[in-house]
């Protein structure tokens, strides 16, 4: 195995990738949204809430925070927006 190889070609591949407006999100790094531009995907297999187990969710959010970010896309019709 070589360890000789160019990857050059790779430098220019962030320029491929769809990204928001946010500095953050041009640098790949997770973002701080408000929730008001945070939009349900309509595709979402999830038709459903259960009021209070969605409750449950939020409270534990509140008092442990996340191990892991939430996953949003820009949307596809405001560049603005997320999904």
């Amino acid at each position: 195995m070589s360890s000789n190889l160019d990857l050059s070609g790779l430098d220019n591949f962030s320029n491929l990738l769809q990204v928001g407006s946010d500095a953050a999100s041009a640098a790949g790094k997770p973002l701080v949204l408000p929730l008001n531009r945070v939009d349900e995907d309509p595709r979402n297999a999830r038709k459903r809430y259960d009021p209070i187990k969605l409750q449950e969710l939020a409270d534990s959010i509140r008092v442990g925070g996340l191990s892991t970010p939430i996953v949003v896309k820009i949307h596809p019709d405001d560049p603005k927006r997320y999904q």
